[in-house]
């Protein structure tokens, strides 16, 4: 069954369901997937939970990986997840700044685990 891309606001990218990230990643979902997000520039996806390990596999899916940053440590355990929790840094505002290198990351993922923002985590229900 191919994934449903569902558009979600105006200004946000679509909510895609029915892709299961844990499983290897079949070519068509793959295509479906990059078409979406060079389309609507953001995809979101609800209720997934995956560990380092599992969005570096997520992350494959879309290309080579990148180190998380050139300049920043990345998350024990990986060379490719930068940890954004208030509890250890600022986490109040995120960007990625890494197109200063040579061949900087075509793709960014972002996974929210919690928010102190109403509606933030909610928005993709």
């Amino acid at each position: 069954m191919p994934p449903s891309i569902r558009k979600l606001t105006g200004r946000i990218g679509p909510v895609v369901e029915g892709v299961d990230v844990t499983a290897p990643p079949r070519p068509s979902t793959v295509a479906t997937l990059r078409q979406a997000l060079n389309e609507h520039k953001a995809i979101v996806s609800d209720q997934v939970n995956l560990d380092n390990a599992g969005q570096e596999r997520l992350a494959a899916w879309f290309g080579e990986l990148t180190t998380a940053h050139p300049n920043v440590p990345a998350a024990d355990g990986t060379t490719r997840v930068l940890a954004v929790d208030s509890a250890t840094s600022t986490a109040d505002e995120w960007h990625t700044d890494a197109t200063f290198v040579v061949n900087p990351p075509q793709v960014g993922q972002l996974v929210g685990v919690a928010s102190s923002y109403p509606g933030v985590l909610e928005a993709a229900a």
